[in-house]
C-alpha cells in the first residue's frame, strides 16, 4: 500500500500537493512576466516539479537572468568578454 500510485489516489495527498505547488508556481510565473522572461515563462508553467523549480526561481530568478545574459553578451575583438557598458 505504500507505492506512488496510491500516494496520489489519496485525496488529501493530492490536496496537500495542489496547495503546496500552486502559490509558488503563481509566485514564478509572476516574476518571470514582470523580467519579460518568455522562455522561463514556458518552463515554469509547462514543467511541474513539485514546486521545487519554481522556488529556486523566486529565490535566485535574477542571477540566473544576469548569469543567461553575461553568457549570450557576443565577445569583444580581442577575444575577452565585453565589459559592461556604463
Amino acid at each position: 500500500m505504500s507505492s506512488p500510485t496510491y500516494l496520489f489516489a489519496n485525496p488529501w495527498f493530492a490536496l496537500a500537493v495542489v496547495l503546496w505547488t500552486t502559490p509558488w508556481k503563481g509566485v514564478a510565473l509572476w516574476k518571470a512576466a514582470r523580467r519579460n522572461s518568455k522562455a522561463w515563462f514556458v518552463v515554469l508553467l509547462v514543467l511541474n516539479t513539485f514546486a521545487l523549480l519554481e522556488i529556486i526561481y523566486v529565490f535566485f530568478g535574477e542571477k540566473i537572468d544576469a548569469f543567461f545574459a553575461r553568457c549570450r553578451r557576443p565577445a569583444s575583438p580581442g577575444g575577452s568578454p565585453a565589459a559592461p557598458k556604463a
